[in-house]
């Protein structure tokens, strides 16, 4: 089926990845896009018609689906925050697993076919175990935090709808993904917000961050998304695929890149190690060898370049 001709459907449209998704798929000649989203947000993208749910009625969520009658469904609705987990399990519930369940139910009640992308997460795996060890998708699930542990049971509900329903669900595990738009609550943008508040004087020159001798995969947003398009293509229904770049970065070397790039080179770095949250003993290492056979997919946005659209967007935002 043609992509560009199909009417597809994104969840979480006015989302920090929804809204990379809509555009890359406009670009590359997408006609019938539709987005779902919790609010209808300010930012809207003209081309894209926007619907409002709030994934907790079934019967407005598949009356949505009903009128739509969406080919692809991307679902990148969700709660984000592993931090902010903590503090309020139920609604990360709601927003990962709850969600994920309402938008398959309608799809049944509808009984319509599509093809659906779950986006869920490589937190699911948990901490590495070992020295080298590298997460595939054939690793155990060691969710660690209400997030990871309700993305986890949402990842198995699409297994088990597949199985049992013969939907046709391929299952995604994104790592870490950044880029111009994410909120502040992640770590590089919120680097970026106190770069560009220092730089207007509206800070003093001392960046506060916590331990910095974590290593993460870093992929750009917009390398994510195509990589999101390729799955809705190429992915085998029922599979599960690890997105990432395949390359750690020390966050400390990624802050050092931030304040290079910054026009204020008087910035002092003020790390507060977090007694509560104890240093990785490995750090987690993501083999996407499945996703590159499946896709021959690759990442095209070096990570300075990541880091200085990064940048450049909150230094436009708090202008």
């Amino acid at each position: 089926m043609d992509l560009q001709e199909a009417t597809t459907l994104i969840t979480g449209v006015t989302g920090f990845a929804g809204f990379h998704l809509a555009n890359f798929l406009l670009q590359q000649g997408a006609r019938n896009l539709h987005g779902l989203s919790r609010k209808l947000s300010p930012v809207i993208i003209p081309e894209v018609s926007l619907h409002q749910t709030d994934f907790k009625d079934l019967s407005n969520l598949t009356a949505i689906l009903e009128r739509i009658k969406p080919q692809f469904i991307y679902h990148l609705a969700g709660f984000s925050q592993t931090g902010k987990s903590f503090e309020n399990e139920t609604a990360s519930w709601e927003g990962n697993f709850h969600a994920t369940q309402n938008l398959i139910q309608a799809v049944l009640n509808t009984k319509l076919k599509p093809r659906i992308l779950f986006t869920g997460s490589g937190l699911i795996y948990g901490q590495a175990n070992w020295q080298d060890e590298f997460k595939t998708e054939l690793s155990e699930l060691r969710p660690e935090s209400p997030y990871a542990c309700s993305k986890a049971a949402a990842d198995l509900y699409c297994y088990q709808c597949y199985k049992n329903h013969g939907l046709e669900i391929v299952r995604a595990r994104p790592f870490n993904h950044i880029g111009p738009g994410q909120s502040s609550d992640f770590a590089v943008p919120n680097f970026c917000r106190q770069i560009a508040l220092i730089e207007n004087g509206k800070l003093p020159p001392l960046l506060e961050t916590g331990n910095l001798d974590s290593a993460r995969d870093f992929t750009d947003v917009r390398d994510m998304v195509r990589g999101y398009s390729l799955l809705m293509r190429h992915g085998s229904a029922g599979e599960t695929y690890n997105l990432a770049s395949g390359k750690n970065q020390i966050i400390r070397r990624v802050l050092e890149n931030l304040v290079s790039l910054s026009k204020n080179q008087n910035i002092k770095i003020n790390e507060i190690q977090d007694k509560n949250r104890p240093a990785e003993k490995f750090p987690i290492q993501v083999d996407i060898q499945k996703f590159q056979k499946c896709t021959n997919w690759n990442t095209e946005i070096p990570l300075q370049k990541t880091l200085a659209d990064t940048l450049e967007y909150w230094r436009l935002k708090i202008i």
